[in-house]
């Protein structure tokens, strides 16, 4: 079985106790343990609580994942190297749709990498397009963040330098925690 990334625990063994000797009765433990693990699975991707099991990335189509309940989980392949929680710019490379770092001199934002340890280039990541929420350091409960012109970096100060993209990218909502807020992308161009 895939492994899950599960934020319910059902308290099941993964297999029947020892102390079960009978063969059949163990056979059905075990059966019952794994379709209820199986549908814990199904009910958490669906709804879009966790995130998909790696090997399941390379098939995943927009269509099921991107649907509100599953919190605008994209899987794209990487362009570069992406942080965990580095703001990415979507674009079209060799006809396929990739994952870069966006910044404010001309690459805006469409969501963020949520892989805890990033992406190395070439690979599957999970972005979350438009709206989520995001851990940055030092940021406080109602300050804006805006995008910068550091790869992948947000900034508590717009860049509003001539040629430069002002976007808003969200706002603390706790201590360190940042509700994020996109808007597909949307822009000022200075």
């Amino acid at each position: 079985m895939a492994t899950l990334n599960s934020q319910i625990i059902l308290g099941l063994p993964d297999r029947a106790p020892d102390g079960i000797k009978n063969a059949e009765v163990r056979e059905l433990y075990e059966f019952v343990i794994a379709a209820f693990k199986n549908l814990q699975q199904g009910i958490e991707q669906f709804n879009g609580i966790t995130t998909r099991d790696i090997t399941q990335w390379p098939q995943s189509k927009p269509s099921d994942t991107l649907l509100r309940q599953n919190l605008g989980r994209f899987y794209v392949v990487a362009k570069e190297i992406l942080a965990f929680g580095a703001f990415v710019n979507l674009v079209l490379d060799a006809g396929i749709c990739k994952a870069q770092n966006s910044n404010s001199v001309g690459k805006p934002a469409h969501g963020y990498c949520n892989i805890p340890n990033g992406a190395t280039a070439g690979n599957f990541t999970e972005v979350i397009l438009s709206q989520g929420i995001l851990a940055i350091g030092g940021l406080n409960p109602g300050q804006a963040i805006y995008l910068s012109n550091v790869n992948g970096v947000s900034s508590v100060v717009p860049d509003v330098a001539a040629g430069r993209i002002e976007q808003f990218l969200g706002i603390g909502v706790a201590p360190g925690i940042a509700y994020i807020d996109i808007s597909l992308g949307q822009y000022i161009q200075h």
